[in-house]
């Protein structure tokens, strides 16, 4: 024990002066980072080589050598733990349950032309996409490692925070060239239905207006076969654009036992106001029930009753009741 004790000793020794002595970097919050855990191995070190040699020398000190031997265990243990996803789960409960993050993207295409056409795309370089398009010849139909097409980034290029109407420029030059917009053009993941359905600002929906008008259908079907105006997360833009395209007005949620429940009964159940309002002024109907109204009367009723400070301040909540009241029947 005394030997391994030791040799943990020297290794901390080894550790401390190349922590002393190294290179310095970091940032203003880190430098000196490094040589501070350097001195703190270095005096654990010589505290437990101290304890070694008294506990070696004095007869009953066994105590002694299990504390010297602790002192110097203890900084290779965490270091092998921080190197860990679990290790770190460990030393830091906080981290739990964070997702780890996902490979690179590489936008690896099958012609070194497809995948130069998605590199412009991200780096917001609008003149160079429409350049690589008219004289390279990219493959519009290609994927790339995520299963992802031109047309998928373009789109997602042009829902990221912060966009402009100026984003849309590379979705409208593919489609002028000719590309054909697909279900599942944002890759396996996540459909193109779902994606659009949860845009927000005037870029995104106008880029979901642009793929509806190139041949997207309103009334593409999520994974679970819902009409996207049953997404739990349908924003009032989103809505406006699919109304506005013809989608159907009296979709059915297959996977739902509550089948009397309409759009708008559902988006009013979860609290989506703007949305619930949009719907309402629309004409979906508001519920399949008998009577009809009675299902979303009640589904109002309670959302009054349990209205937060919050809800009642938000102006798609007012609106949604306004308009709603003069149109439900009695609760039931």
């Amino acid at each position: 024990m005394r030997t391994f004790g030791w040799l943990l000793v020297v290794a901390n020794l080894i550790g401390a002066v190349a922590l002393y002595f190294g290179h310095d970097g970091g940032d203003a919050a880190t430098r000196g980072l490094g040589r501070g855990i350097g001195g703190l191995l270095a005096v654990l070190a010589l505290v437990a080589a101290f304890l070694l040699w008294w506990g070696s020398r004095a007869s009953g000190r066994g105590i002694i050598l299990i504390i010297a031997g602790a002192l110097v265990v203890i900084p290779p243990v965490l270091l092998m733990l921080s190197m860990s996803e679990a290790g770190l789960a460990l030393l830091f409960p906080s981290r739990r349950g964070i997702p780890r993050p996902g490979p690179v993207v590489r936008y690896d295409f099958p012609t070194a032309e497809t995948k130069e056409v998605a590199l412009a795309i991200v780096m917001g370089d609008h003149a160079r996409v429409d350049s690589l398009i008219r004289t390279t010849k990219p493959d519009l139909a290609a994927r790339d490692e995520r299963g992802q097409s031109l047309l998928g980034i373009a789109t997602h290029h042009a829902m990221v925070y912060g966009a402009t109407m100026d984003y849309l420029e590379p979705l409208r030059q593919l489609l002028a060239a000719g590309a054909v917009p697909r279900p599942d053009d944002a890759g396996p993941e996540e459909l193109m239905i779902t994606k659009l359905a949860r845009v927000t600002g005037e870029p995104g929906a106008a880029a979901f207006a642009m793929l509806l008008a190139a041949g997207l259908s309103p009334d593409e079907r999520d994974r679970d076969g819902r009409s996207a105006l049953f997404d739990d997360y349908l924003t009032p833009e989103a809505a406006r654009v699919l109304l506005s395209h013809g989608v159907s007005h009296s979709p059915r949620d297959p996977n739902d036992s509550r089948q009397d429940w309409s759009p708008l009964t559902h988006q009013a159940d979860r609290g989506n106001w703007a949305t619930a309002h949009v719907l309402l002024e629309a004409g979906i109907a508001l519920d399949y029930a008998t009577p009809p109204g009675s299902r979303f009367a009640n589904v109002m009723a309670t959302a009054q009753e349990r209205a937060t400070e919050a809800d009642s301040a938000d102006p798609g909540f007012r609106a949604l009741v306004a308009a709603a009241v003069p149109r439900t029947p009695t609760r039931r």
